[in-house]
């Protein structure tokens, strides 16, 4: 790793600014309407609406953490305090406004207006006291963030962090984020609330963590597809346009800006077919793309100079209708803040179709339906990211090759980490004594009793998250229940108990001697109506008796679960450590064992392809068996053991699940039946 002392400098200061800011702590405040929000939301709204000088939250795709922030806004405003919001893109700024109610901008235009040799314009010129909101932190540049720090020292600004550093990051260094979280701890919103479907609000935070076992669940539900490059991209148009046939917001996205382009341009093709706009029409060239009126286009550099009908910027990726095509080049285009006329100078270097756009482009963005080609090497952030855009559902189409699978494809997507590493974290690792950092040979071996107890962590730490993640939702939904309930037992009991002062009153009223021939009717309902408001009674007490007893038990379970998902970022770090070193590992392995064949090796793989993609999966195959049988002390004689590990779910048990796919991988890529058993719990050497 290349660094310099300047940027070692440059992120020590920032943890030091973040050390003295969260060192002199502040009061949370209460805040209106809080009782609509989980209790992390809660915890969010009093932190952001209180004097905490820097707040660091995190927040999984879907969290609603618009809607924690929210609130916060509002009594910020009603005490009379600034609150400002500030995001990375123009677009990302744009969801905060509109979303969370707040005056927003990028953070670069923040930052510019408090450089120049002139006051900043009134609007970024905030009083001292001011709170910033931070969008899409994770999102954010090292340097803007060191700038962002120095600049709210000097004004006496609050700070709060928002974001997810486990999803797509800066371009360009960074990953200071997710070291403070690391450091210090930060709130987290641990329940997502996007997705319709229950099934998935858990099965994308397994996917954000990268396990590949949650992939069956997605293929159960129909959300995995695979083929060839073809079939796929047309398989995602047809998706997409039936999507969007039906009324519904859809969105497609690949990974690389060729496919984005191919997807384009079968997109424009099926909308011309349709007679949606006309090919034969007046155009204009734009790059890859030639644009006719009707077409869906996105512009990609902010211009403040250019302002639609209603006196509003034309931003980075802002999605349009092209209106009408100008003699000269220039388009006349509608979107959401209203229309404009895009100068042709500015359409031929900063307008592109938009009908799909890259995984990265989509950060941020809610749809109904999500549609993601797949069709290169990637990392969890390049699955995780375009599966959780969409509300109603979230589809991968998986560009595959040879006798691989579909999820073959994510399953080894997900088994990378591309984090973008702070250089102090990194020296700090490197600064550990060897025995800490747990590398038993200088080429990144680890000795078999440090790999086990990494394996066995590694496992320790997926199961506590995994089992806090499901509790946090069963636990939560219970409440709810529970406290709904509640409400209507209450409800329920106040009107019975109103019911039987009104029949008593009547039963009084007539049953006297000389009243009570002359009402007996009146009489008998009174009594029928007292004998079924005290059952009435009787049953609701009862019942919100048993509610109330055992709501405190359901709380205090959830408050447990929600403990351990506060600790998710540190313990995220701490795995994703762990998982670097396991890597190396086997990278170590890999070369080994490609330098000196064994001959136990090639009697279970056979021998070792020439190159390409079939040598790689007999490598990464070889690498697995060799680290599982070294950390667990397993014989090498791995036919005849059986299988009972497929259905376990400790650290032996997933390693070994680990190595079977790593050689099914292969044996579909070399087109043969199963070769080997998988390695067994049970027997030693």
């Amino acid at each position: 790793m290349l660094t310099t002392p300047e940027i070692l400098a440059q992120e020590e200061r920032l943890v030091d600014w973040a050390d003295r800011r969260l060192a002199r702590g502040g009061q949370d405040l209460g805040v209106a309407g809080d009782d609509e929000l989980s209790g992390p939301q809660r915890e969010v709204a009093s932190a952001v609406a209180g004097s905490r000088e820097l707040v660091l939250v995190v927040g999984p795709a879907g969290a609603g953490k618009t809607t924690a922030l929210a609130p916060a806004i509002d009594q910020l405003r009603v005490e009379g305090r600034v609150v400002f919001g500030v995001a990375p893109s123009a677009a990302a700024a744009e969801v905060l406004a509109n979303e969370a109610g707040l005056a927003s901008d990028t953070l670069d235009k923040l930052l510019i207006e408090h450089r120049l040799q002139r006051p900043p314009d009134h609007r970024y010129d905030l009083p001292a006291g001011a709170t910033v909101v931070v969008d899409e932190a994770a999102m954010v540049a090292t340097p803007r963030l060191a700038e962002l720090a120095d600049l709210a020292d000097r004004r006496g600004w609050r700070l709060a962090l928002v974001g997810d550093p486990l999803q797509f990051s800066a371009v360009g260094r960074s990953g200071m984020f997710g070291h403070l979280i690391d450091c210090y701890g930060a709130i987290e919103l641990d329940r997502v609330h996007r997705f319709v479907h229950g099934w998935e609000r858990e099965a994308s935070l397994q996917l954000r963590r990268g396990n590949p076992d949650v992939l069956a669940a997605y293929d159960h539900h129909g959300r995995i597809h695979g083929g060839s490059r073809r079939r796929m991209e047309e398989a995602v148009v047809d998706a997409w346009w039936e999507a969007r046939s039906r009324g519904e917001r859809a969105a497609m996205m690949a990974p690389t800006n060729e496919s984005v382009v191919a997807l384009n341009h079968r997109a424009q093709a099926i909308r011309g077919q349709a007679g949606e706009i006309d090919l034969t029409g007046p155009s204009v060239e734009v790059g890859s793309y030639r644009l006719h009126v009707g077409d869906a286009v996105a512009t990609r550099r902010n211009d403040r100079e250019l302002r639609t009908d209603r006196g509003l910027m034309v931003k980075n990726r802002d999605r349009w209708d092209v209106l009408v095509v100008h003699h000269d080049g220039a388009l006349s285009v509608a979107g959401r803040t209203g229309t404009v006329r895009l100068p042709a100078d500015y359409v031929t270097e900063h307008v592109e179709l938009a009908y799909a756009q890259t995984s990265h482009a989509n950060q941020g963005r809610t749809v109904d339906r999500s549609f993601l080609l797949f069709d290169g090497p990637g990392d969890t952030r390049s699955v995780y990211v375009p599966m959780t855009r969409g509300r109603h559902s979230n589809e991968a189409f998986v560009v595959v090759e040879g006798e691989e699978t579909a999820q073959d494809v994510l399953a080894q997507a997900l088994a990378r980490s591309w984090i973008d590493e702070p250089a102090i974290a990194r020296r700090a690792e490197l600064q550990q004594p060897e025995t800490v950092r747990g590398e038993g040979d200088g080429d990144g071996r680890l000795d078999p009793a440090r790999l086990r107890e990494f394996i066995e962590r590694e496992h320790e730490i997926n199961s506590m998250l995994s089992t806090a993640e499901q509790r946090v939702i069963l636990f939560g939904e219970q409440v709810e229940r529970a406290t709904g309930r509640k409400a209507e037992l209450a409800a329920r009991l106040s009107a019975a108990k109103d019911h039987r002062d009104r029949a008593q009153a009547m039963r009084d009223q007539f049953d006297r001697p000389l009243v009570r021939r002359l009402h007996r009717l009146e009489l008998m309902r009174a009594c029928g109506d007292l004998n079924q408001a005290q059952g009435t009674i009787r049953e609701s007490v009862a019942e919100l008796t048993e509610v109330e007893g055992r709501l405190p038990a359901i709380e205090t379970s959830l408050a447990e679960a929600q403990s351990t998902l506060r600790d998710r970022p540190s313990l995220e770090r701490e795995r994703h450590g762990i998982r670097r070193k396991l890597d190396r590992d086997l990278s170590s392995r890999a070369s080994s064992i490609a330098d000196d064949l064994p001959d136990h090796m090639l009697d279970r793989l056979g021998p070792r392809p020439e190159g390409g993609a079939a040598r790689d999966l007999w490598d990464e195959a070889a690498s697995r068996l060799d680290q599982h049988a070294s950390a667990f002390d397993v014989s090498h004689d791995y036919r005849h053991l059986g299988q009972s590990w497929r259905r376990e779910a400790t650290a032996i048990a997933v390693s070994a699940r680990a190595v079977s796919q790593a050689c099914e991988r292969l044996d579909r890529s070399l087109g043969r039946a199963p070769a080997i058993e998988a390695p067994g719990l049970e027997l030693g050497l």
